[in-house]
């Protein structure tokens, strides 16, 4: 009885082994994100270079040959912009501020902001990744 119940327990262990070894065998593998934007390092890269060109300072994708994103670029493109806000804001919160001599910081400005560094940005983001890929060899 002995014998045929320690046969029964490796039995069953053998049955569990296998469908463990089964499940890891056919295990995919973790989805890819599609292109390196997308990851944490991609991410990181175009947050940190979003709050850089919104406190106007250029960014700075390649050394050589120099690619560069400027905050002067970025601020004229805001300025363009925002005068379309601007100009259908009927409540005259920028005139309002202004003459209360009070700092304005409207959301809608804050989200543009943060919209057109981003599609600044990302116009060169292939560009940043063979950067960032570069740096990763050291």
């Amino acid at each position: 009885m002995e014998k045929t119940r320690m046969a029964s327990l490796a039995l069953r262990d053998q049955r569990a082994f296998s469908a463990a070894q089964h499940a890891w065998d056919n295990l995919e593998p973790p989805a890819q994100p599609d292109s390196w934007i997308e990851t944490e390092q991609g991410q990181s890269w175009l947050g940190e270079s979003i709050s850089a060109l919104i406190l106007g300072r250029d960014v700075v994708i390649t050394a050589r040959p120099r690619l560069v994103v400027s905050a002067a670029d970025f601020i004229t493109t805001f300025g363009e912009s925002a005068a379309d806000i601007y100009a259908y804001d009927p409540k005259n919160s920028l005139e309002w501020a202004l003459a209360r001599g009070l700092l304005f910081g409207g959301q809608e400005y804050q989200d543009l902001a943060r919209q057109i560094a981003k599609k600044m940005l990302l116009k060169h983001q292939d560009a940043a990744e063979k950067a960032h890929a570069w740096l990763e060899d050291y």
